[in-house]
């Protein structure tokens, strides 16, 4: 061949090939396959805004990052099939993105539907196994507004929160769990004591725990009064587990007897842990008077009271001055049933405003229940025998709180309800011997 013929052929051919570049990257074929791919990208993006995660992803990622690693072929006329196979891989995924997207929502959904379901069973189960029903209320009223939320879901991101919210449910079910199998271990000795000591009787079991009931009430009272509401979880399961001495197993109702006293101590020992340094607590219905100091039993004596139509003032109140020896002259005019004149006695102990002491009363030959009925009552004082006045007078610094309750068993709120007067300055130093 010629060689000028030879250099116009090549020419020529170039040329074409040229051509054939710009052709193919202007084809229809290149352009259908960077629009696919940018619609995958807008896909994945909108997938992952809604709450689908990398990991739910993975195979359309994977997919799209194989399409992306393969480079066009250097012989141009084979970039027809490369950029059209590109187009159809771009949306073969994005068909596969939808699939996938159904099937991870699904799953979701059903990971969720399974977890509520397990939570609300496990309430189920831990009140039938004797759980308090006070304790799992608040759990349960939290599963089901998790539930009305659940039901409200329309996105991944929506499930994944809901699962993760159930968590915490779960978890407090299994500590209130731990805690029921533990108190339940501590009591059984007790149970089973309990159980031989009656007998087979019922009754007495139910008025053991009456009495444990009675007791924690008026301790959760003191609380009350002294303004540290009503000691928490203790009372709450004093006052719920009481329904349980109903039933008919005698097992059962020994074991809710015996968790019955194990909740007044616990009642008495958050009470304890509450009051002040010193304290001064007294029951009308015991006629009794106990004294506190950091939280250990000082003084238990019997007392009298006010009679009932000069009762004895109700509430929280202070030690404000003390007297030693102390002359008495009666308020009450002469020929006033309640006149009796003037009389000594070696100490006082004011709390009230209107006068009202705690002193000995040597005149007395008995104290306790019955002993402030009718005319033996005081005149709204708290008598005390020598002995117990004794320690108590030199015991109590003025500031001492000294705190009188009906202590009739009622809930707290009862008793409070009876409150006649409350110190307005509690909890705000010791007031002055003139306050």
């Amino acid at each position: 061949m010629l060689p000028g013929l030879a250099l116009a052929l090549t020419l020529a051919l170039g040329a074409v090939l040229l051509a054939s570049v710009d052709v193919v990257a202007s084809s229809p074929y290149s352009s259908a396959a960077e629009t696919n791919l940018r619609a995958l990208d807008l896909d994945l993006m909108s997938a992952a805004a809604a709450g689908y995660t990398e990991s739910d992803l993975a195979p359309v990622l994977d997919g799209e990052q194989l399409l992306l690693r393969q480079p066009p072929p250097a012989w141009p006329l084979a970039r027809f099939a490369y950029y059209r196979n590109r187009e159809q891989g771009a949306a073969q995924l994005r068909d596969s993105l939808q699939v996938l997207l159904v099937q991870r929502f699904d799953l979701l959904r059903r990971a969720v539907t399974m977890r509520l379901g397990e939570v609300r069973l496990s309430l189920t189960q831990d009140e039938r196994y004797g759980v308090d029903s006070i304790e799992l209320r608040p759990i349960r009223e939290q599963v089901d507004a998790l539930a009305t939320s659940i039901n409200r879901a329309h996105s991944p991101a929506d499930y994944r929160r809901a699962y993760a919210d159930l968590g915490p449910p779960t978890d407090q079910l299994e500590q209130l769990r731990t805690q029921h199998a533990a108190e339940v271990a501590a009591v059984q000795s007790e149970a089973d004591a309990l159980k031989a000591r009656v007998k087979g009787d019922f009754q007495q079991l139910r008025d053991i725990a009456a009495k444990a009931l009675f007791d924690g009430r008026n301790d959760a009272a003191y609380a009350a009064f002294m303004r540290y509401g009503t000691l928490g979880r203790p009372y709450d399961l004093l006052e719920s587990n009481l329904a349980k001495v109903q039933g008919g197993d005698l097992d059962q109702v020994a074991l809710a007897t015996a968790l019955e006293e194990r909740y007044r101590d616990e009642v008495h020992q958050a009470l304890l842990g509450h009051l002040p340094q010193k304290a001064i607590l007294v029951s009308l219905t015991a006629q009794e008077l106990w004294a506190y100091e950091g939280g250990r039993l000082v003084i238990d004596t019997l007392v009298t009271t006010g009679r009932p139509a000069l009762p004895t003032d109700v509430g929280l109140m202070r030690v404000n001055r003390k007297e030693s020896p102390v002359h008495f002259i009666s308020p009450f005019p002469h020929g006033s049933p309640y006149d009796y004149g003037s009389i000594n006695a070696r100490y006082a102990l004011w709390f009230h405003p209107s006068g009202e002491a705690i002193h000995d009363s040597w005149w007395r030959s008995w104290y306790g229940p019955g002993s402030n009925v009718g005319s033996y009552g005081s005149h709204g004082c708290i008598g005390l025998p020598y002995g117990p006045i004794d320690v108590l007078f030199s015991w109590t610094p003025v500031g001492t709180p000294v705190v009188v309750i009906p202590g009739d068993g009622s809930p707290p709120a009862d008793q409070v309800a009876q409150q006649s007067y409350n110190d307005p300055y509690f909890g705000y130093g010791s007031p002055s011997p003139d306050s």
